[in-house]
This record gives structure tokens, C-alpha cells and sequence, in this order.
């Protein structure tokens, strides 16, 4: 027989009526004494994805035979959320009370235990099978010789602890990225370290890369890149119709937050009068299509 987890998932949604430890389970499957190993790691990946949920005595069941959904948290600025099922089911309401020290964008089974309204199931988040979330942006805050990191993205509702030796020269009021070290628990709240002193929050600048560390946006091209784009620049002669207007002193006119500067204008001066340039960047000239550059 060969085993995978699609084959095994569709043997127990057929064959098991109840939560059953990994040996009754193969048992009742009929799993060669050979490949016990591979079906028992099989289950424990199942498990750790949330296909299967593990119970008291090390039994295994299917979540939608217990009242359980597994999907990722979205965190509410208020405390509560919302657990966005993996499979199709309606969204779950978990009240702030019943978050089980989940943050937003972890990966979670939550245990239906009501309705708000009809159709809308409330629950409770029973066990955090990922967490999502390695770093945050957001504002430092000194206290005393320590410091609190306050998320930007206020679905995250909880603030970050900073120990003094790990604050990184930060200061009070400034926008930081940092790492987190350990996950909240009932009895202390997530702790980091600041990897990156941003600058300070009325900074445009600031705000842009406040969102590509947010979404860990590559800032920096590989050697392969850079070497195409010097190229593409060093490969024009201007023959044919192109003109040569690169003595001229342009002035760009995009706006300070813009993120690509391609349009500029000029001005010369003649006995006769003034002539305006206009100048717009031809990017598909120096880009060619499927090259280094362009992908």
C-alpha cells in the first residue's frame, strides 16, 4: 500500500468512528508492519498541520468529529478575533477571554462551543499548532532601564517587552523593528529584541521601510542584477533617431513619497529665449522583456 496523507486522511474518514492511538490506527487500516514507521510519522505531520488533532492518552481524531476547526487567527484591535477555517466553514468568533495566548496570523484549532446568532459560531482557541509571527514593527517606549514595543498593526494586540540589553540604543518614541524571542504565555507577554532602529514616526522614509520589514521586502539586489543594470546602462550609443541629452542638469518632479522618479524637466537658455525639456524615462529600451532586469 502506499501511504500518503491524502490516502491515509480518506482511510479514516471511512474506517475510524473514534480517536484512536497510532497503533489502533494502523490496525484498523491495515498498515504493513513495514511501514509503520512511515504511517506514525505520517500522523505526527498530519497532527502538526492540524488535519488530525491529537488528544489526552496520545489518541488522534478528526477535528470535524470533535467540534474543532483549525484555520489562522485575525487578531481585532480590541482583543477578540477570528479564526479564518482552513477548510470551507464559517469563520469562528473568539472572545479576548478565550484566546488562549494566541496572536494574529497564528495558525490554530479552536473548539466551537456556542453561536453568537445563527450561523455565526463563537469558540475557543484549545492549541496553537504555528506561530506566524517572528517580528514586529511598531513604536519603542521606555521603561525605566527597560522598553515595550508597541505594534504599528494594532491587530497585534499584544505589546512586545524589550529587556535594557537588548533595546539596541532605541529611545523613546522611536519606530523599531524587532524580533521576537519568545512567545506570550498566561504569565508573561511576548519578549524581543530590537534588531533595527528605524527612526523617528513623522519620518516618510521611516513609514516606507516600517512596511517593507512588515512584509519582508527584499531592499537589495542580488551581484547578478546589478551587473545586468550597469550593463544596460553602459550599452546605449545613441544611434539612429536616439539623441544624447545626458549633460543636461533635470529636475525630477515626482512627489517626495513617489517610489519611481521617471518623469524630470530641464531648462536652457538661448539669446532667442528659453526651451523646456520634458523628460520621461524609457524604461523599455534599457529593459528587455524576460531579461534579468525585467524579472
Amino acid at each position: 500500500m502506499k501511504l500518503t496523507q491524502k490516502k491515509i486522511l480518506s482511510l479514516i474518514k471511512k474506517k475510524v468512528a473514534r480517536p484512536m492511538k497510532v497503533a489502533e490506527l494502523s490496525r484498523l487500516l491495515g498498515v504493513p508492519e513495514t511501514q509503520k514507521r512511515e504511517f506514525r510519522n505520517h500522523i505526527k505531520e498530519m497532527a502538526g498541520e492540524g488535519t488530525l488533532i491529537k488528544i489526552r492518552g496520545g489518541r488522534y481524531g478528526l477535528p470535524d468529529e470533535m467540534h474543532l476547526v483549525t484555520g489562522k487567527l485575525h487578531g481585532h484591535p480590541n482583543g477578540f478575533g477570528f479564526v479564518i477555517p482552513d477548510k470551507q466553514h464559517d469563520d469562528v468568533y473568539v472572545n479576548a477571554r478565550h484566546m488562549n495566548d494566541a496572536m494574529h496570523q497564528d495558525h490554530v484549532v479552536v473548539r466551537i462551543e456556542s453561536e453568537r446568532e445563527p450561523g455565526k459560531p463563537a469558540g475557543r482557541i484549545i492549541r496553537i499548532l504555528q506561530r506566524n509571527t517572528t517580528h514586529l514593527v511598531g513604536t519603542y517606549e521606555t521603561f525605566g532601564k527597560d522598553g515595550w514595543v508597541i505594534p504599528t498593526e494594532a491587530k497585534y494586540f499584544h505589546d512586545v517587552f524589550v529587556p535594557g540589553k537588548y533595546r539596541k540604543g532605541a529611545k523613546h518614541g522611536q519606530i523599531v523593528h524587532v524580533e521576537i524571542e519568545t512567545f506570550p504565555t498566561r504569565h508573561q507577554p511576548p519578549i524581543g529584541k530590537v534588531a533595527e532602529v528605524l527612526g523617528s514616526s513623522n519620518d516618510p522614509n521611516v513609514e516606507i521601510q516600517s512596511i517593507f520589514r512588515k512584509h519582508g521586502v527584499r531592499q537589495g539586489f542580488p551581484p547578478e542584477i546589478l551587473d545586468a543594470a550597469r550593463d544596460a546602462e553602459a550599452k546605449d550609443d545613441f544611434s539612429g533617431k536616439r539623441k544624447d541629452f545626458t549633460q543636461l542638469q533635470t529636475f525630477t518632479i515626482d512627489g517626495e513619497r513617489a517610489k519611481d522618479f521617471d518623469d524630470a524637466v530641464s531648462l536652457e537658455r538661448f539669446e532667442e529665449g528659453y526651451r523646456l525639456g520634458v523628460h520621461i524615462a524609457d524604461v523599455s529600451h534599457f529593459v528587455q522583456e524576460n531579461s534579468l532586469l525585467d524579472q
